[in-house]
């Protein structure tokens, strides 16, 4: 979190607190009874006392003309206490019924400490902040000018360090979530939210990206060429977001022109990656690793395309087993494989391929299971004798089974 601690932030929250003037008291006659109450309100530093002289002046003055002025010295009271719950609800109902900078910057340190709703808490820094800056030359009466464009200044730099602080809590917070989030629709929602309140240039292109993949779940082309095209616009030569584009023009209605148009495209930056100088956020091993996993994507993704039809199965082998020599053992392109060779009638490294597959965990096992057990009972007049023996065969990675 940049190194900013729940401490730190708790320190901003005092300071403020303690240099900022207190809301004017002027609509009561000075000397009044409500005034002595309000006055021993003010000077009570016990937070637990001030609670008790805050609920008797409830009591006495039910009518009071700055009820907003008391629930913020119920919030500060709480905030002393660090009863978050209370401090929320008594700032909230103090903004309530008057807009105050300070003390909305207050509400935003809590909610982002407490962290169970950091959009708020970045949405109310960053209100506190703006209104800050709209206020700052407009000092209420009773305050110093000098002393009023003071408090507003801390408050907008304060605003900037628990912005960060805030933002870097809901990056974490978010990509938790996201990790465990399963439904396309609901993973859009999220990035949705994400780029309103955490958007910057750092994570742009990994959320494009994160767009096109559930976008592509949902069956929307028109959306996945759109983040395409903002991706690659950061980075032209990114060979997994052309391999999406690749996978949004196969869905139906086909644009098989346009998808092998994208698939060469891939080929031709994998081809030239040898000669690219390493990216400064890459280490060596981690270059020399994306390069293979790119180079063998790149192969396999022209291989697809060209297996959509038949005069050009003949290259769809050949793709394929050369993204296989890049990326041994890799199950979707063991299961493009056993697909391109069944159509091409070699049965048993047919077999072998979709066995390799169906043997390593990953997204397609399951629908490589199904399409071998297809072609395996199609083999051997509808039995299944022997195939979870093929399939336990296959987990060894080092050798390729005989198919039959």
């Amino acid at each position: 979190m940049r190194g900013r601690s729940f401490q730190m932030m708790t320190g901003i929250a005092v300071f403020l607190f303690l240099m900022a003037p207190l809301a004017q008291w002027a609509q009561v006659i000075a000397g009044s009874p409500e005034d002595k109450a309000y006055q021993a309100i003010a000077r009570e530093t016990d937070a637990k006392k001030r609670i008790e002289y805050l609920d008797a002046f409830l009591r006495n003055f039910p009518k009071t003309t700055d009820l907003a002025q008391i629930y913020e010295f119920y919030a500060i009271s709480y905030r002393d206490l660090g009863d978050a719950d209370k401090e929320i609800e008594y700032s909230e109902k103090s903004l309530a019924l008057r807009r105050d900078s300070q003390l909305m910057l207050m509400l935003g340190r809590v909610l982002a400490v407490k962290g169970e709703d950091l959009p708020k808490a970045i949405q109310t820094i960053q209100e506190a902040s703006a209104l800050a800056a709209k206020v700052k030359d407009i000092p209420p009466s009773g305050v110093s000018p000098k002393e009023w464009v003071q408090s507003q200044e801390t408050v907008i730099s304060t605003a900037k360090q628990l912005l960060a602080y805030a933002v870097d809590r809901y990056k974490q917070v978010f990509f938790t979530r996201l990790s465990s989030e399963t439904d396309p629709a609901k993973i859009v929602s999220m990035l949705d939210e994400y780029r309103k309140f955490a958007d910057d240039p750092e994570t742009r292109a990994p959320i494009y990206e994160l767009y096109m993949r559930a976008y592509l779940r949902l069956e929307d082309r028109a959306k996945v060429l759109e983040y395409a095209e903002k991706t690659l616009a950061l980075n032209p030569d990114n060979v997994e977001v052309i391999t999406l584009t690749v996978r949004a023009y196969l869905m139906k209605p086909m644009e098989l022109e346009a998808a092998k148009t994208q698939a060469q495209k891939g080929v031709v930056i994998a081809d030239a990656l040898d000669t690219r100088s390493k990216p400064t956020a890459l280490s060596e091993e981690e270059w020399a690793k994306q390069k293979i996993q790119w180079k063998s994507l790149a192969y396999s993704t022209r291989g697809l395309v060209e297996l959509q039809k038949d005069e050009t199965l003949e290259a769809a082998v050949a793709d394929l087993e050369k993204s296989r020599d890049f990326l041994p053992a890799d199950p979707l392109v063991e299961y493009r494989l056993g697909i391109a060779y069944w159509k091409s009638k070699k049965i048993d490294e047919a077999i072998a391929a979709l066995a390799r597959s169906a043997a390593i965990p990953s997204e397609i096992q399951t629908e490589a299971s199904q399409v071998l057990e297809e072609y395996y009972k199609r083999l051997h007049n509808g039995s299944t004798t022997g195939l979870k023996e093929l399939i336990e065969r296959s987990r060894d990675t080092s050798v390729r089974p005989n198919g039959i």
